[in-house]
């Protein structure tokens, strides 16, 4: 903990400077194996700028854990208040991607697309902001090759990568900065003595508590306790999409075209048994960029009456005025499977 707390004291005296001479405050990523404690050591950095009166940004990579909202998505948020460290990352107004997968590799160029789009949100907001602005951000990235950690820190403008407990990947980043003559420094720092390493049952179990969190909150929270509910839809009042549209052969495309364009389309799901517990992202416009209001999950379809049966929570009203019936609202359809109780509460 005694790195962590010097590591923010460096920061804060780096804003400090920065704000003297009207450069932003520094963008820092972080990144690291998986279970190297990532999410803790941002929550740590993000409360210790909080405690000084500082409203950093908080950018989550990792599709895995979807602090902002369930796994399979990525946003960034301001953070202005503490951050409980057993609760989630309860924010009124995160700005949340779809992306659908568990992790990077099971998507790539998906992955790379939402990302820069992320960036350019991100970037928008720090200009319009100046509190933010010199706060800075803190990413959570996921663990990635040196290149593409490299990629994601010009896509943030990032000029502090921080690794945790891998001294080879801090030797690869340092040797590709000087190769390159980025701005960027390189910190290694050793993971707290409160991470354990994550067997496949325990990274499965965790992912289940994710789902959990996010529609029930945490029973022990008095103030974060939540009360989801089920509710029936005809199939003909919502739309479900998903992500890929029609792949053509490139002998069929243009000269020019990109053959992994499809990949960014979004095309009607057909219905199907197979929506059992999938995860949907609630989205203003049927667009792979369109901003998340929040998500549900399909308990089950009925063929026979065209009915689909979902379940969700009140949070996902928090933009938008009705979404109970979905009216003209569109759903984009992610083949990540959620562990939902199968008799949850009913309005």
């Amino acid at each position: 903990m005694r790195y962590y707390l010097n590591t923010h004291m460096a920061l804060e005296q780096r804003r400090m400077q920065n704000q003297q001479s009207g450069h932003p405050g520094p963008r820092v990523l972080v990144t690291g194996p998986s279970g190297s404690g990532r999410t803790s050591l941002c929550r740590i950095l993000l409360n210790y700028a909080v405690r000084i009166e500082r409203t950093p940004l908080f950018v989550d990579l990792n599709p895995r854990e979807g602090n902002l909202a369930v796994p399979g998505t990525l946003g960034a948020a301001v953070i202005e208040e503490m951050l409980p460290p057993e609760l989630p990352f309860v924010l009124a107004n995160p700005h949340v991607l779809h992306f659908g997968h568990a992790g990077p590799e099971d998507d790539r160029y998906v992955y790379d697309h939402q990302v820069a789009s992320l960036a350019r949100i991100v970037s928008s907001k720090m200009e319009s902001d100046p509190l933010v602005q010199a706060s800075g951000m803190f990413i959570n990235c996921p663990a990635l090759a040196g290149a593409d950690v490299l990629a994601t820190r010009a896509a943030f403008g990032c000029d502090v990568v921080i690794v945790l407990d891998n001294e080879r990947l801090v030797n690869e980043l340092n040797a590709l900065v000087r190769q390159s003559q980025s701005p960027v420094e390189i910190i290694g720092l050793p993971k707290s003595g409160g991470v354990v390493v994550r067997d496949e049952s325990m990274s499965k179990g965790q992912d289940h508590a994710a789902f959990y969190k996010y529609f029930y909150g945490n029973p022990k929270s008095e103030t974060y306790n939540l009360s989801p509910f089920s509710f029936d839809v005809k199939l003909g009042k919502v739309q479900v999409f998903r992500l890929g549209g029609l792949q053509l052969p490139a002998s069929l495309l243009p000269v020019d075209a990109d053959v992994n364009e499809y990949r960014l389309r979004v095309s009607e799901a057909p219905a199907s048994a197979g929506w059992k517990h999938r995860i949907c992202s609630v989205v203003e416009e049927a667009d792979i960029g369109s901003s998340v209001l929040g998500c549900v999950c399909i308990l089950h379809y009925d063929e026979e009456r065209q009915v689909i049966k979902a379940y969700k929570v009140m949070r996902v009203e928090r933009r938008q005025a009705r979404l109970s019936p979905f009216a003209s609202l569109p759903l984009c359809l992610s083949p990540v499977r959620a562990w939902v109780p199968e008799a949850p509460i009913v309005a």
